[in-house]
């Protein structure tokens, strides 16, 4: 699953030939969300400590022209270029 940032000790990750409405994994240790990149929305919200729900959410806002395209390219089986 290539990492496509990470916000401190968060990683932020999109597998290549996924499925399904458009998202990104947050992964911290064993805690690893889902988030909808359009609805800006965590599948299963509560894994993550909710400082850390703030913060990713905060960065996919800021970042979502980036996401839509990285998606775009891991939907096509290419690696998605990282985002800073």
């Amino acid at each position: 699953m290539p990492e496509l940032c990470r916000l401190g000790s968060i990683k932020i990750l999109m597998f290549t030939n996924d499925h399904g409405e458009a998202h990104f994994h947050a992964v911290d240790g064993r805690r690893h969300d889902k988030f909808f990149i359009e609805r800006l929305l965590f599948e299963l919200g509560g894994r993550l400590q909710p400082r850390q729900e703030r913060e990713v959410r905060t960065w996919a806002r800021a970042h979502q022209a980036e996401l839509r395209r990285a998606w775009a390219q891991a939907s096509n089986n290419q690696q998605p270029d990282p985002i800073k």
